[in-house]
């Protein structure tokens, strides 16, 4: 038994007819009849009670359409799921990322992420410099998110965030009177 035989089938159930039926899966009602013949033995059952020009469905027939619309149905399913894998990307995105960015950039850009992808899961392991470079290395994650400069010759880094650091100093400290101080707290 196959598809077609199914497909072939439930159009006799829907039209109450084989020479229908037989037009509307462009076969000749011939084909369609050896067709059920060929389920009905293969079931060991009749599926159609006959009446010259009429049919109707027996008991068997009745639980069979049942799961014959099932089966057709899981199969159109599973082809459209399929399908879909190739427009709209599934699966799981693991990112190293320290503290700061974990709870200042990444619900941000998680909400947008989610948005476009709902069917990606983003998962985040809270790590810190070396252990999220380490953890790119290993392949125990996608990518990894990190403070720059990022001193290792085998990954590459790209700058996808800048964020501006204040120091704060009550009036009067040395360094109230400066617009900027390098990283040492030094003058620039």
């Amino acid at each position: 038994m196959d598809f077609d035989q199914l497909h072939a089938f439930l159009e006799i159930v829907r039209l109450k007819s084989f020479s229908k039926a037989a037009r509307s899966c462009f076969r000749t009602q011939p084909a369609i009849s050896a067709q059920i013949r060929q389920m009905e033995q293969e079931l060991d059952t009749q599926l159609f009670e006959r009446f010259g020009n009429r049919i109707s469905l027996t008991a068997a027939g009745k639980v069979f359409a049942t799961y014959a619309q099932k089966i057709l149905d899981t199969r159109r399913e599973a082809f459209d799921t399929v399908r879909e894998l190739e427009r709209v990307p599934r699966g799981e995105v693991m990112i190293a990322a320290n503290e700061a960015t974990c709870v200042n950039v990444l619900p941000r850009v998680f909400s947008t992420y989610k948005g476009k992808f709902p069917h990606v899961q983003l998962q985040v392991i809270r790590s810190y410099g070396s252990t999220i470079v380490d953890a790119v290395l290993d392949n125990s994650t996608d990518f990894g998110i990190t403070h720059m400069p990022v001193r290792e010759r085998r990954l590459q880094s790209v700058e996808i965030h800048t964020d501006e650091i204040r120091l704060l100093v009550p009036p009067g400290h040395p360094l109230a009177s400066l617009r900027s101080v390098g990283g040492l707290g030094l003058p620039t």
